[in-house]
Parts: C-alpha cells; structure tokens; sequence
C-alpha cells in the first residue's frame, strides 16, 4: 500500500696639515738633484713592457675561455628546446578523446524512439515540448510516512521517478513521476492544470531520457482529479505493476489556505509511443 506523494661634515675632504696652517702655505719637502729616485724610474720604464706582455696573455686566455663557455650556452637551449614541444604537446590529443566520450554519455543524443521491453531504463532528463519543459528527474522511493517521495521542495520543475515501481521503457505497469504545484503558481504542475483543466491535449508529447541515451516517448491520453478523501490506496490509479504500460505524471491542485494542505491530486496519464 503506497500512499499518495505530498580580502654632516663631508669624510672624503682633504684633511690639512697643522703645520701648512700655520704658516699660512704648503711647505714643499726638501729635495736634491744628487737623490736618487731617477733609479726607480729605470726599473719602472723596464717592467713596464713585461706588464703589458702579461696583460695580454691575460686577455688572450680570458677570451678563450669565454669563447669556450659562450659556445657551449649557445647549443644547450637549442637542445633543450627541440625536447620541450614534443613533452608538451604529446599528451594532447590523447586527454581530448575521453573528455568527447564522456559528454557524449552524460547529454544523450535526440535519437528516435526506443521500443518498450521488458527492463525499461533509470531517468534522468523528461521533455513536454507543449509546455517548452526540458527537466531533471531525481530517483527516489518513499518517504516516512509511506508517501511516494515528491522532489525537494526548492524544485519548482524537477520530477521525482518512484524508483520502486516500473522504469520508463517497460512493456507493462505504471511509472510514476512526481511534479510540483506551488501556492505562487510557479511551478511546472501549476503549467499542467490551470484553472480547474489539465492545459495538455490527446496527442502532446512526453519524452523520457536516460544516462546512456535511451529515449522512451510518450503520448498525452487523459487526466483524472482525485480528492485526497477519496483516494484507494489499494486502486491501481497510482500504483500497477502488471496493466498496460503507462506513465502517469503527479501533480497536486485545489490548496486551501486556512488549512494549508493540497485537498486534490491530478494525475496525468501518457501512453507509449515509438514515433
């Protein structure tokens, strides 16, 4: 029994000497041409071709080296760049391929329709072109109080699949989905049954979708207003595992606002179509 979904001074001056103070000038120091300082100056004028001999040297090996360490810098980036792309690159099309294959399978292709059989499908996506609806469904079961599981209430246009009755695709029994109605109109039931009458007509469509691309289609037969009063929970208005195929869309109506409840349910039934 199934019960109905509910962020200073300068230090580089010259110092000056106490003694030129004094006097008032430079004392120059005293000299003779007897000294001797030419002597250094030879010995100077003599080493200065063996220095200029050495700097050269100096310079020649300096160069050699340099010619040496440049040459090598100049070849290892040529190197090391013609490595680098294929690292690079290598990986790319190979890390392309799965991520195709993946979206393939999570946004199924529009394919034609699938004949009924016996297992059915899980859910995923339903579309009522009528009502320009391309929504979720969520699997759920029951909740505790025994109720067909409605979708999270923040949910104006998601449908909850009883996952505990047939799947969509299946040759026989009911598969039940749930919908909203909102007090504030705002919901997909509320776009299903306006004013007292279901706003679909004989013919219009309902396709279903699964994970990995199957497609049940559905066609709009009729609608029944059930009070919540007058329900049977033993009827198979709801609840059929064994009569012919059929999806049947839940959605409340009638709310009474001193009490705050749904005093009504409509349910939506759709046939099985291949077209």
């Amino acid at each position: 029994m199934t019960d109905l979904p509910g962020h200073e001074s300068d230090p580089t001056a010259p110092e000056v000497d106490p003694a030129e103070a004094a006097a008032g000038g430079t004392v120059p120091p005293a000299s003779s041409p007897t000294d001797k300082p030419a002597e250094p100056r030879r010995k100077q004028s003599r080493l200065l071709p063996i220095l200029l001999g050495i700097a050269v040297v100096v310079v020649v090996v300096i160069a050699a080296i340099w010619a040496i360490i440049g040459g090598n810098n100049t070849t290892a980036p040529v190197v090391e760049d013609t490595k680098t792309p294929a690292v690079a690159t290598s990986p790319t099309p190979t890390a392309a391929a799965p991520a195709s294959t993946t979206q393939a399978a999570e946004t199924p292709v529009d394919g034609g329709c699938q004949p009924i059989n016996a297992e059915g499908f899980v859910p995923t996506r339903f579309v009522i072109p009528k009502l320009g609806a391309d929504e979720e469904v969520l699997a759920l079961g029951v909740n505790d109080e025994g109720a067909i599981e409605a979708p999270p209430k923040n949910l104006p246009r998601t449908a909850a699949w009883w996952n505990q009755g047939p799947r969509p695709g299946s040759d026989k029994g009911k598969t039940v989905f749930s919908i909203h109605s909102y007090r504030t109109g705002k919901a997909l039931g509320n776009e299903m049954f306006t004013n007292g009458e279901s706003q679909l007509e004989p013919g219009d469509r309902l396709d279903v979708y699964g994970v990995n691309g199957e497609k049940a289609c559905y066609e709009y037969v009729e609608a029944k207003k059930i009070a919540v009063t007058d329900y049977d929970p033993d009827s198979d208005v709801m609840v059929d595992f064994e009569g012919e195929p059929l999806l049947t869309a839940i959605t409340c109506t009638d709310f009474e606002g001193d009490s705050e409840i749904w005093k009504s349910r409509v349910f939506f039934y759709f046939k099985p179509v291949t077209e």
